[in-house]
């Protein structure tokens, strides 16, 4: 019987009314967030997809925006290669668009099962791996000022 239900069950044996009309629910469902989840891991793979239609996804990133305490959070991550581990535990690291992709469906898997305080701060890290793909890809599929797409003729 989990505390919710046992609390419940002591405030149903107490003859005051007042305290008897107070029902406790436990509202927190995790099948909203098992669908975020989802959401976010295809979002990652259309960048992905993306990213290699352009031919970027082993370029360096240009910006990765997390800070140390975010990438400290994401080193709890299970999923994690112990290549991306060394990588995020540097001063300055430098990441792929590939890499940041792997780091974005590594952190969709991780939201399910993390308590709601590191819940919380996966999904500030999620948007911030969303926007710095998101910048990556906006920017290689950008016409230059003859129409090609980066640079490259044949793209176009």
């Amino acid at each position: 019987m989990n505390s919710l239900n046992k609390i419940q069950s002591l405030l149903e044996k107490h003859d005051d009314k007042l305290v008897s009309s107070l029902v406790i629910q436990d509202n927190r469902t995790e099948k909203p967030l098992a669908e975020e989840s989802v959401q976010l891991a295809e979002l990652a793979v259309r960048l992905l997809i993306g990213a290699e239609q352009l031919g970027i996804k082993s370029k360096i990133v240009a910006r990765f925006l997390l800070s140390n305490a975010e990438r400290k959070v994401l080193m709890t991550t299970p999923s994690l290669s112990a290549d991306l581990m060394e990588k995020l535990a540097e001063h300055d690291p430098h990441f792929t668009v590939g890499e940041i992709g792997g780091l974005l469906i590594a952190v969709s898997e991780a939201l399910i099962d993390a308590p709601p305080l590191q819940q919380f701060a996966l999904i500030m890290i999620a948007k911030r791996l969303k926007d710095c793909l998101e910048a990556e890809i906006a920017s290689a599929a950008k016409p230059d000022s003859e129409g090609y797409l980066d640079d490259d003729p044949a793209k176009f």
